[in-house]
């Protein structure tokens, strides 16, 4: 009986109670599995997912593996899950007590894997509607010390959002109630971002509370801030990915982020964190002023131990924005070129998923396209974004919001983000519809399609982050 389906595959992505079951509380438990299952995991029925807290290890299930699961968290004691497991399955105790603690023996003993780039989803997951995402890009600030002109924070980009501005940290109580929240629902990562995020006068303080609930944390962040009592307060709460910016050589790196010590910020605490533990990664923008740079930058970033790059490409401001933009197959061509001079093991990936055929207008193709560009984002179908002022929209490239925390995430994602999302991802034109490769590009990224949701209540912060 197979129980597993890729027995430990690591979640890279980026949930209404029904569908999670976490951990609760025990008595009498005499089979050695139980206390540490009810201390790791988390179960997505509505994904078939279980996911592994402690090692940020996804395991995909079939149908009896997830009653094994929902059985063993449910239960008061190991020995009530097996009763319940005998009389559903109509097997003996005795073996049903076997069959279970072979099934843990194997969870348990699933090697961490160190996580990669590859983002979006599986092609079985994007036509599914989640009662909740998985995970939430949180902003905790729009405050930031560097001061990039290519920035994609909307209120960087809109002189119509800043009426409603009030104040410019996320306050402490609605980050609080935001990973409550997630905690509740099954959400199983959170990414902090900014501004600088690091720049929240209570940022210490959130990081500890998110580690308290046991969401896998990542941190976006320009490294300025990092000394090693932070890094090692933040490894100790549990953060488990580090994502820095590192926009090519050091006079460009500086150039492009407005500040003279920039790139011995992003290297130093790229360093620092590696040293205590946190996987990190590079994040660079690629535009025209850095692609002649990446071959040293990817050496230096070897030569520090970070094994992980993604490339982002520049998102520009509008249709008439072409400072920096780069068509996708030079992209393809720069990252086969790092390939060449990096370290075997390192990473690279490509975070915001052009269309798979790579051209500047839709093209029907056969082929997969190549591995870093293989994703689908998964924006508005795995994972949402919370803005500093509560706001929640599917992706954080977006200046269009579909209502506030206020209302409470899961309402929102469910009533709006998911379905308006699921919309966008449908072919919008003849080539994409007949293409062999839709199911896993689904047209690159949709942040353009979505241009409004339904029903639109916006609450700027009425009885909400104020």
């Amino acid at each position: 009986m197979q129980l597993l389906r890729s027995p430990a595959r690591r979640l890279e992505l980026l949930s209404a109670a029904s569908s999670v079951v976490r951990p609760q509380g025990e008595n009498g438990t005499n089979l050695p599995w139980l206390s540490a299952v009810r201390r790791r995991f988390v179960l997505r029925s509505d994904l078939d997912l279980l996911y592994d807290t402690e090692n940020a290890i996804e395991h995909r299930l079939d149908d009896v593996g997830v009653a094994f699961v929902k059985a063993s968290l449910a239960s008061v004691s190991a020995h009530e899950a097996v009763d319940r497991l005998s009389v559903r399955f109509g097997v003996p105790v005795g073996q049903i007590e076997h069959d279970l603690q072979v099934f843990w023996d194997t969870v348990l003993a699933a090697p961490a894997v160190a996580p990669g780039r590859k983002g979006g989803a599986p092609a079985e997951w994007l036509d599914k509607r989640l009662d909740f995402p998985l995970v939430i890009e949180l902003e905790l600030t729009k405050i930031c010390n560097w001061h990039c002109d290519f920035c994609y924070n909307v209120w960087k980009v809109s002189g119509d959002y800043e009426p409603y501005l009030r104040g410019k940290h996320l306050p402490f109580q609605s980050a609080k109630l935001i990973l409550d929240e997630m905690a509740a629902k099954g959400a199983i990562r959170v990414r902090f971002s900014g501004g600088e995020p690091t720049l929240h006068p209570e940022f210490d303080e959130i990081i500890d509370y998110a580690g308290s609930l046991g969401l896998r944390m990542e941190l976006f962040t320009n490294g300025s801030r990092m000394t090693p009592e932070r890094v090692q307060r933040m490894a100790d709460a549990g953060l488990g990915t580090m994502l820095v910016s590192v926009h090519g050589g050091e006079e460009t790196h500086n150039r492009l982020a407005v500040n003279k010590q920039a790139y011995r910020h992003s290297m130093g605490s790229l360093e620092l964190a590696a040293k205590h533990g946190i996987t990190v990664v590079a994040e660079t923008l690629v535009c025209h002023e850095n692609t002649v740079e990446v071959d040293e930058m990817v050496r230096t970033l070897n030569g520090i131990g970070v094994k992980q790059i993604a490339f982002m490409p520049y998102v520009p401001f509008g249709p008439t924005d072409t400072r920096r933009a780069i068509p996708p197959r030079d992209l393809e061509k720069l990252i086969a070129r790092a390939k060449t001079v990096a370290t075997p093991d390192t990473q690279f990936g490509v975070p915001c998923a052009p269309r798979h055929c790579l051209e500047p207008a839709p093209k029907q193709i056969t082929e997969p396209v190549s591995a870093e560009f293989s994703n689908h984002c998964a924006a508005g179908v795995l994972w949402a974004s919370i803005s500093y002022d509560g706001q929640i929209r599917h992706c954080p490239h977006s200046s269009i919001f579909a209502g506030n925390i206020a209302e409470g995430i899961e309402k929102v994602w469910q009533e709006r983000v998911a379905p308006t999302v699921l919309a966008a991802l449908a072919p919008q034109n003849e080539e994409c519809g007949g293409c062999s490769q839709f199911d896993s590009c689904r047209g690159g990224c949709h942040l353009d399609r979505v241009k409004t949701y339904p029903k639109q209540q916006l609450f700027h912060l009425i009885g909400g982050c104020a």
